[in-house]
Parts: structure tokens; C-alpha cells; sequence
């Protein structure tokens, strides 16, 4: 719970070292947030999704200016320093933190906006097996799935992905006539 006088700042955490800083800062009584994002990182041929911070190496602590000092921030295990201007800390402009919050989980991973993917729609497959292919949207499936058609070998093979793993390359209505999409062409190729 956030106090009327809080306000919040922007500390550096060592690399790896979130989960130390925060436990420490929670336990001195600082409220501290950390957005993430969900990444697909690739590791002995499996991928994996991980949560990976939405500013790398920075985390937002809460301080009760009436109630708490910042200076015990600094020498908290796991913190590195926290963003100044010249000797004072610089505190961030009141809703942003409040606003990151309202987008994110309990975890704190950011529940980000769908990508505007509609059928028809050439998009680029980004991350997984077919890292890089371009196909065609037929079909849009809840709760955030996308079919695609996609050239292989002599015939197109339909693909189900993540719509978070698609990136518009052209928008159907630019793709009005009939396409062939291959994979690691360009888009809509006549």
C-alpha cells in the first residue's frame, strides 16, 4: 500500500541481483515494483519463456518522504545506486509507476496490448521454429492465437502462434490480390 507522501525512484540493481535488492528494500519497509517482459530465450535447443525486467538493471522503489530517508537505499545489498540530479535523487513524475502497475500482473509482467492482426495481414514469425517466415493470417483464435499459411516445400502449411510472435509486415489491404509467401521472403511478393 502506497502512502499520501510517497514518491518514487529509479535505483540501479546488479546484474542478476533483483531478487536480493527487493527482498532486502521489502524488508527495510520501501515498496519496490519491477515491470517485465515475457522474453523466449532459446537454451540447448529448447526455448524458454522467462520474465526479463522492462528497464534492464533498474527497479522503482516507493518512499514515504514523511516516514522513510532514501540514503538507506543506497547501501542495500543488491542495489547499486539510486538515478540522481547532482546529490538528490530524482523522484518520478506522479502515475507513472501507478500507471506501469495498472498494466502488470501480481509478478509484475506486463500485460501489453495486442498486436492489430488481422486476417490477411502478411506478418513476420518472430522467435520459434519458423523464426523469420512470412505468412498469411486465415484465422484469429482467443485468447491470443493466429493461424497462419506459410509456403514449405511444394504446398502452404498452416501454423498456429502466439499473436505476440507476429509482427505485421503488410496489412491486408495492401495485400488485396491473391499472394504466395515464402519463407524469408518479402512481403505481399508479386
Amino acid at each position: 500500500m502506497v502512502a499520501v507522501g510517497t514518491q518514487w525512484f529509479a535505483a540501479g540493481f546488479k546484474p542478476n541481483g533483483y531478487d536480493l535488492a527487493a527482498h532486502q528494500l521489502m524488508r527495510q519497509g520501501y515498496d519496490v515494483f519491477c515491470p517485465k517482459l515475457a522474453r523466449h530465450v532459446k537454451h540447448a535447443r529448447k526455448t524458454v519463456r522467462k520474465l526479463a525486467p522492462l528497464f534492464p538493471g533498474y527497479m522503482f522503489v516507493a518512499v514515504d518522504t514523511q516516514a522513510q530517508r532514501w540514503r538507506p537505499i543506497e547501501s542495500t545489498p543488491g542495489v547499486t545506486k539510486l538515478v540522481k540530479f547532482g546529490n538528490e535523487p530524482a523522484c518520478l513524475p506522479r502515475g507513472v509507476v501507478e500507471s506501469l502497475k495498472a498494466m502488470s500482473s501480481d509478478t509484475g509482467e506486463m500485460a501489453l496490448l495486442a498486436p492489430d492482426i488481422s486476417i490477411g495481414d502478411a506478418v513476420r514469425v518472430e522467435g520459434g521454429a519458423f523464426d523469420q517466415w512470412v505468412g498469411e493470417v486465415v484465422k484469429l483464435a482467443p485468447p491470443d492465437r493466429i493461424t497462419l499459411l506459410i509456403d514449405l516445400a511444394t504446398r502452404r502449411v498452416p501454423i498456429t502462434i502466439s499473436a505476440a510472435n507476429a509482427a505485421v509486415v503488410t496489412p491486408a489491404a495492401e495485400c488485396a490480390s491473391p499472394q504466395t509467401y515464402r519463407k524469408r521472403s518479402a512481403p505481399c511478393p508479386r
